[in-house]
C-alpha cells in the first residue's frame, strides 16, 4: 500500500528532524512499529490537541498492510472490518467538513486525508519544537 509507505516516510522524516544526530537513527533500520512509537514519543503538541485518532488509524493502516503483505490468502472479512474501522475513525473528522457530510467516500479518499493529517501533525510538532528552542 502506497499510503503506508507515505505514512512511514513522514514518520521517519519527523524522527530524523527531531533528534540531534539522525545518522545513527538512519543506520538503525528501524521497523515501522519502532519508528511509529519513536515518533509518538518525540511529538510535542499543545495539550488541547487530541491525536489519538491518528495513532489508531496508523495502527489500522499497518494492520491492513501486514495482512496484504504477509498472508498468501488474506481473510477478506478481516480486511473489510479493518477498512470499516479505519473509515469510522476518520469519519468524525470528515463529517466536520460540511462539503463531505453524508457522502459515501471511497477508501482512497480516507487514506489521502489520513496521510495529509499525519503529515500536518508531524510538521506542526517540528515547528513547535523549534519555537520552544528559540
Amino acid at each position: 500500500m502506497k499510503c503506508h509507505l507515505l505514512a512511514e516516510q513522514n514518520l521517519r522524516d519527523f524522527c530524523y528532524a527531531s533528534v540531534p544526530n539522525s545518522t545513527f537513527l538512519k543506520d538503525a533500520r528501524l521497523q515501522f512499529n519502532h519508528i511509529s512509537s519513536l515518533a509518538r514519543a518525540l511529538l510535542i503538541l499543545p495539550d488541547d490537541v487530541d491525536m489519538s485518532w491518528v495513532w489508531g488509524a496508523l495502527k489500522l493502516l499497518n494492520d491492513l498492510r501486514n495482512r496484504y503483505a504477509h498472508e498468501l490468502d488474506p481473510d477478506q472479512s478481516a480486511i473489510d472490518t479493518k477498512i470499516r474501522k479505519f473509515k469510522d475513525l476518520l469519519s468524525s473528522i470528515v463529517d466536520q467538513e460540511e462539503t463531505y457530510r453524508g457522502l459515501t467516500l471511497p477508501l482512497r479518499t480516507y487514506l489521502g486525508l489520513f496521510v495529509g493529517a499525519l503529515s500536518t501533525c508531524l510538521y506542526c510538532g517540528i515547528e513547535l519544537k523549534k519555537r520552544r528552542q528559540s
